[in-house]
């Protein structure tokens, strides 16, 4: 089985987003994709996206998606939810003799309680929760099926605000997990923790790194936007571009139990992250423009 995922797009942040979601689908078919995997941080609801959603809902290919924290920037998780057609933030299915488990991250924290996402009402809070009903509801699928499980989420489940929850559930199902998959980082990586992979999903337009590096100028960006579409993307100063659509495609071995990523190079736009005075790294992971080919095995 293959699929084929994509994170961040962001479609508001950089230019050129109806062109990537285009490719994207094009690189799905060319890749004869068995489902495709969209982790979040989309396109906001409203009438200027609305080709987002028809894209996204017409999309010949199996299709799934999880919320990203920014879908909720300028609206609640109901109206995203409306916007993409989908009943529950979390949900579960068997596709192909696989358990895919999507997983909602989109909480914060206060007193105990947590609270969804909203008009951005989570900048200053602890946040990326999974919460204790939605715990209790992945223990519980976990328990109950006989069948090899992938994971998918927008923050990664070694990262959550209440990881430490979240992994010892993991860890008490870690044979029945194939892979956990993530976005929100923008980067491409695999790590590992007890016997449980984690796959990070290279963005499929830009890293971010924010104002204290070098910024992003209109004259770096000539053979990509012009100088009117350039001022129009206010942040665009403050991520570094991804020439190139990025995706990573997924293949499941079940026989074999095992997972190969592989994926397309790019290059960045203007300087690299390093070049604009950022580290290059981000949870450890370098921010790079490749996908690059990884196998490994579960169980």
């Amino acid at each position: 089985m293959k699929l084929a995922v994509m994170a961040d797009l962001h479609v508001d942040l950089v230019p050129g987003a109806q062109r990537r979601l285009t490719d994207f689908f094009a690189a799905a078919r060319r890749e004869h994709a068995d489902m495709i995997v969209n982790l979040g941080d989309f396109a906001a609801p409203g009438p200027e996206n609305q080709w987002v959603a028809d894209m996204w809902r017409s999309c010949p290919v199996p299709h799934c998606m999880v919320l990203g924290n920014h879908d909720m920037d300028e609206s609640d998780k109901s109206g995203v939810m409306q916007f993409y057609g989908l009943k529950r933030s979390y949900d579960t299915f068997v596709f192909e003799g696989v358990q895919f488990i999507l997983l909602d991250t989109n909480h914060f924290e206060r007193n105990g309680i947590c609270y969804d996402y909203a008009y951005r009402n989570y900048f200053d809070k602890q946040r990326e929760f999974l919460g204790a009903e939605q715990r209790r509801w992945l223990l519980g699928v976990l328990e109950q099926t006989e069948l090899p499980c992938v994971l998918f989420s927008h923050e990664g489940m070694e990262n959550t605000g209440d990881k430490e929850e979240v992994l010892a559930i993991l860890k008490q199902y870690r044979n029945k997990i194939a892979v956990c998959i993530n976005g929100h980082n923008h980067v491409d990586g695999l790590t590992e923790q007890e016997g449980i992979h984690f796959l990070d999903v290279i963005s499929m337009s830009q890293h971010w790194i924010g104002e204290t590096t070098h910024l992003l100028t209109a004259e770096e960006c000539t053979d990509y936007c012009s100088e009117e579409v350039f001022r129009k993307h206010r942040w665009l100063p403050y991520v570094v571009p991804l020439a190139d659509t990025m995706y990573e495609m997924i293949e499941i071995d079940l026989e074999q139990k095992r997972i190969a990523v592989s994926g397309p190079q790019s290059s960045f736009i203007g300087k690299s992250p390093v070049e604009r005075g950022h580290s290059g790294l981000l949870n450890g992971i370098a921010m790079t423009a490749e996908v690059k080919e990884k196998t490994f095995y579960w169980g």
